[in-house]
């Protein structure tokens, strides 16, 4: 009975470290595919500025991501999803009113690749500590019903394919 319970420990234990390994093994492919080898973007939690007479050190305040969709009329009434990047501060003032950039992606491509591998959360948080641009919302649609379909952006010919109208009126309102 004993050899049986030891049998049977050493094969969970083993089964435990496979699966453990597996796991990782997935997790660093995963990483490695967004960063392409490179650390995951942070922004640091201070910068040093040039003022007049010496320098200073600024804190970097973070911006939020929030996820969402849209659901568009010109879209046949389909949800897009989309990501709004709130500048530092929004949650404290927004009665404030700020500048609006859209960034629409290629293809392939999603509004994820701007946050993940094109480091624009941390690039950008800097750049408002250092006040090298104006607090802002960035608004990332997803553009496309499907991973496989490229739409350009532009109004197709079928009904409820209208991306271009979807941008400028749907989103921009």
């Amino acid at each position: 009975m004993s050899k049986v319970l030891t049998r049977l420990s050493a094969a969970l234990l083993g089964l435990a470290l496979v699966a453990a390994g597996i796991a990782g093994a997935v997790r660093y492919g995963v990483t490695y595919w967004l960063y392409r080898g490179f650390p995951a973007p942070a922004a640091p939690a201070t910068v040093v500025i040039v003022v007049p007479g010496g320098t200073r050190t600024v804190r970097v305040v973070p911006a939020t991501v929030v996820e969402t969709s849209l659901r568009s009329p010109a879209l046949g009434g389909w949800a897009d999803p989309l990501y709004v990047v709130l500048p530092p501060g929004y949650v404290e003032h927004p009665w404030l009113r700020y500048p609006v950039l859209y960034l629409l992606h290629g293809n392939p491509g999603e509004p994820l690749n701007f946050l993940d591998a094109g480091d624009l959360l941390p690039v950008y948080e800097v750049l408002v500590a250092t006040r090298r641009v104006q607090p802002m919302i960035i608004v990332m649609p997803s553009g496309s019903k499907s991973f496989f379909t490229d739409e350009e952006w532009a109004n197709g010919v079928q009904p409820g394919n209208a991306w271009e109208t979807f941008v400028a009126s749907d989103l921009v309102e």
